[in-house]
Order: structure tokens, then C-alpha cells, then sequence
């Protein structure tokens, strides 16, 4: 390092192999004139120790501000516990014998699985919807049980069978 030239702050820090390098800029110099110094040739150890402690509140901000963006999701709640909106009903499974669905929510990346018992009361009308898209009306022709006037398409009181749909 040449004795003419003083710190004003170290910019940058890389390891090349063994050997600790800082990104110097200089005094009076404009910033196209900083340089890569190792830390065997600076003697400036208050600036370094600075630098040092910068780079370490850099990286716990930079934490916080990674886990306070993302939403609160703590295991072994549902969405309605984490007081999120349901989005859409996923699918249906049986956990030991109790129905329960499969729940998107609006804000979450994630799914989880919520009773039907929650489902019903909290968001009936996705529940509707999901059995509506699952299920197609056949009619009595399609071999469902006969009426009176089989041959009648406008008899509302035509018996009509439901049938599942393979998705």
C-alpha cells in the first residue's frame, strides 16, 4: 500500500484462497481509483472492525426481513386458525374415518387439510361448489330410475340419478 494514500472506508470484502481482501476507497481519490488491498497491507483496524459489524446487522436485517414478509404459518394450524381466507377446496380424503378437505388459501403458498366439520360452517359455498364440479346429472334415459312419463323432458319431477366423474 503506498504511504501517501488514506482510507476513507472500505467498500467491499472477498476471499481470494487463503488471503482477505478489502475494496479500498481512497481519500481524495474519485471511486474509479478503489482498490482490492489485503488485509496484511492496510493499517487502518477501526475501519475494518466498522466494516466487519455493518456486514453482520446487514445479514440479521436481511433475516428479519426474509421471515416478516413471508405470512405467519406456524405447523400444525389450519388456514382458519391463521385467520386466512380460503381460496378454493383442493380435494377430499378420509382421515380415520372423518371426512376433510384439502384447502388453498388466498395470501399462502400452502394447502392444508381442514375437517369438513370447519369447511361447512366457515365456507359453505366452496363446499358446494366443490361437489358441483365433481358431480354430473344423468337422466332417466341414461339408465336412472323411471317416472310416470319417461318420454316427458320437462317434468320436473323426473327422477334423475347422480354419477361421479373421473377426473
Amino acid at each position: 500500500m503506498d504511504g501517501a494514500k488514506k482510507v476513507e472506508r472500505v467498500e467491499s470484502k472477498r476471499v481470494v484462497g487463503n488471503l482477505t481482501e478489502y475494496f479500498i476507497k481512497w481519500k481524495g481519490l474519485p471511486s474509479s481509483k478503489n482498490t482490492w488491498e489485503s488485509e496484511k497491507e492496510l493499517n487502518c483496524p477501526d475501519l475494518l472492525a466498522r466494516f466487519e459489524e455493518s456486514q453482520k446487522k446487514n445479514v440479521v436485517a436481511k433475516k428479519r426481513k426474509q421471515s416478516s414478509s413471508k405470512t405467519p404459518e406456524k405447523k400444525g394450524t389450519s388456514g382458519f386458525d391463521r385467520g386466512l381466507e380460503p381460496l378454493k377446496i383442493l380435494g377430499a380424503s378420509d382421515l380415520d374415518g372423518k371426512l376433510i378437505f384439502l384447502v388453498n388459501w388466498k395470501g399462502s403458498n400452502n394447502a392444508d387439510f381442514v375437517t369438513a366439520e370447519q369447511a361447512n360452517q366457515l365456507c359453505p359455498q366452496l363446499v358446494i361448489k366443490f361437489y358441483e364440479e365433481r358431480i354430473a346429472w344423468t337422466s332417466v334415459e341414461d339408465g336412472g330410475c323411471s317416472t310416470n312419463d319417461p318420454s316427458d323432458n320437462n317434468n320436473p319431477n323426473k327422477e334423475v340419478k347422480s354419477q361421479k366423474i373421473s377426473e
